[in-house]
């Protein structure tokens, strides 16, 4: 997020600021098991820095390094791109688009809980935005692994804003939402998301079922089982991932 050029596919031609110690502390902070090797390569590194000569394994290049004088990157498209063009076709279709931003990160089932709560907003004040809208946001959210079940933050989102729109007492309108990875592939799935709507549970999915695959990480097997899941197949392109939330007018 933020197109930092050194993140985006690993940046190859930019400076990259971190360092070898930088890579052990990580390792020591999430108590990964790295291969023995990669941790003797990573220690080497370090004790050359750390001893203040010649480095046996010298450090990634830095924004300084002659290798950057001739050259040059540039974003050919990004997150607001893709926020741009749904926004485009939210107008062409006769609703009033707005951009929370391409920056959502955190948990995905509780971000998805604070974009129901802008549909539940602009329902009953009109704001930021009055219906028919469609609420647009980018960015990356995560998912904390504590089942066996298979899914992704998108569909992991996409549940939870499913459970969230089935709770609550209000009269049966037009309120939707699809959330995607714009490379296609979900986390570790092969599906990009998954649509839902403020009917899905309690029509295709049980709400008891549905808290239950959500606390085993079970999103895709409830959302396929519901039909909801989203297949576009590898798209060639990653963009982070877009949620489309399409707010109707209350009936």
């Amino acid at each position: 997020m933020g197109d930092d050029l050194g993140v985006i596919a690993s940046g190859p031609l930019s400076p990259d600021d971190s360092t070898f110690g930088d890579a052990l502390g990580v390792l020591e902070r999430y108590d990964v098991d790295a291969p023995p090797a990669v941790r003797e390569r990573l220690e080497r590194g370090q004790r050359g820095t750390e001893d203040g000569g010649r480095a046996e394994i010298p450090e990634t290049p830095t924004a300084d390094d002659p290798a950057f004088e001739r050259v040059s990157v540039h974003v050919l498209a990004n997150a607001g791109t893709a926020l741009d063009a749904a926004a485009e076709v939210a107008r062409e279709r006769g609703f009033e688009p707005v951009v929370l931003s391409s920056r959502i990160r955190g948990e995905a089932r509780e971000a998805a809980k604070t974009h129901v709560a802008i549909a539940e907003e602009a329902r009953a004040t009109g704001n930021p935005v009055e219906p028919p809208a469609v609420v647009l946001s980018g960015g990356e959210t995560t998912e904390t692994v504590r089942g066996d079940g298979d899914g992704g933050p998108n569909l992991e989102f996409a549940l939870s804003a499913a459970l969230e729109l089935g709770s609550l007492d209000w009269d049966a309108g037009t309120v939707a939402l699809a959330s995607v990875d714009t490379d296609g592939r979900d986390g570790g799935t092969e599906v990009a998301g998954a649509l839902v709507d403020d009917a899905t549970v309690g029509e295709k999915i049980d709400s008891a079922a549905g808290r239950e695959a959500l606390a085993t990480n079970d999103s895709l097997g409830a959302l396929a089982d519901a039909d909801c899941v989203i297949w576009t197949g590898p798209t060639g392109t990653n963009v982070n991932d877009l949620r489309v939330l399409v707010v109707g007018e209350q009936n």
